[in-house]
């Protein structure tokens, strides 16, 4: 039922409203203290640990909710930095970090990050950023060379991703000069997030 109740709630805010959300809302603690919790999240956290242990350097969770995958990186000898929007979420971090004594750089703005990292970690954030092409153009500048970047989307079909991403991903392409593609004429059928999820 919360868990209803959040997506009715998601599904009627733009990107900015999503932000202040995440900022001011204490339900959207819960949603992802909940989330962090599930079986299929720590899946995802193993793996990504075992990924940054291979890369042996420095890493970047961008748009880290409660922290989680960054104390569990900590908790691998993982040199992490955090960031997070301010409010709820971040001060929620903050304290899980410090109660654990865990010595981890946060951030609540990408433009203080001056740093380089040889992993970005980007998860469940893209479809809540207002210009992700811009991020996406910001990380690579802040990868080293060889640096790998970890992101998700949330998707349960592949329609939506058809759907949604398809024109985000050829622009990124012809953004980075890596091909000329052309944009598809999609029209995103009415009700596929909610039908997804």
């Amino acid at each position: 039922f919360a868990m209803d109740r959040r997506n009715e709630e998601w599904n009627l805010l733009s990107p900015i409203s999503i932000l202040n959300y995440h900022r001011a809302n204490e339900f959207s603690l819960y949603c992802l203290t909940k989330w962090n919790a599930e079986e299929r999240y720590q899946e995802i956290i193993k793996y990504i640990v075992s990924i940054c242990k291979v890369k042996n350097g420095k890493v970047f969770d961008f748009g880290g909710g409660i922290g989680e995958l960054a104390i569990s990186l900590v908790s691998n000898n993982i040199d992490i930095d955090f960031m997070e929007v301010p409010g709820n979420t971040f001060n929620y971090a903050q304290w899980r970090f410090k109660k654990r004594f865990l010595d981890i750089n946060t951030y609540t703005t990408l433009n203080d990050v001056k740093k380089t990292y040889d992993v970005i970690i980007c998860l469940d954030v893209f479809e809540v950023l207002e210009k992700p092409l811009a991020h996406l153009k910001k990380f690579y500048k802040m990868l080293n060379e060889n640096g790998i970047l970890i992101f998700s989307i949330i998707i349960n079909l592949g329609l939506l991703f058809y759907f949604k991403y398809t024109n985000f991903f050829i622009e990124i392409i012809n953004d980075f000069k890596i091909g000329e593609v052309k944009p598809l004429n999609l029209i995103l059928p009415i009700g596929i997030s909610f039908y997804t999820f």
